[in-house]
């Protein structure tokens, strides 16, 4: 994990947000698509089987195809969200140290500055920093020892 995944988190959540809102509007639209109407051949139920045709009525297909295309790469852009929050969010979980833990928390997942987040800790600004530095560099280090075997 890095600090510009980490950033990511919030904006990340106003996306989905975002995208939850675009996905609404598009299903709106399927529903406000105007009616077609055509003939569809059948054949009638009992022997001789003789053609007939039905009329149909159904919203303007190749519109609502579109619309559908639109919702499902929407809906695929949603899921890569959710799997990169929970990662982020995995990732603050096993951080070992309960105050570091905090302080990525709020930090990376409120939004809150160095200088809030240590006026609430009761820590020096540059002390969150060092923090937030110190446990990233000492995972960086287990990842390149672990890689190595």
């Amino acid at each position: 994990m890095n600090k510009i995944k980490l950033r990511q988190y919030r904006a990340l959540v106003r996306e989905q947000q975002l995208l939850e809102t675009k996905i609404q509007r598009y299903k709106d639209r399927i529903n406000n698509l105007p009616d077609v109407y055509d003939k569809v051949q059948a054949s009638s139920a009992e022997f001789p089987y003789v053609p007939i045709h039905i009329p149909v009525k159904a919203k303007d297909p190749e519109a609502a195809a579109e619309l559908d295309k639109l919702i499902r790469m929407n809906e695929q852009r949603q899921q890569d969200i959710i799997k990169a929050l929970a990662e982020i969010e995995e990732y603050i979980k096993h951080i070992p140290d309960s105050e570091d833990r905090l302080i990525f928390e709020m930090v990376y997942l409120q939004g809150k500055t160095y200088r809030e987040t240590g006026d609430e800790l009761h820590l020096a600004f540059s002390t969150i920093g060092k923090r937030i530095s110190d446990q990233l560099a000492r995972d960086e280090s287990f990842d390149k020892s672990h890689k190595s075997k």
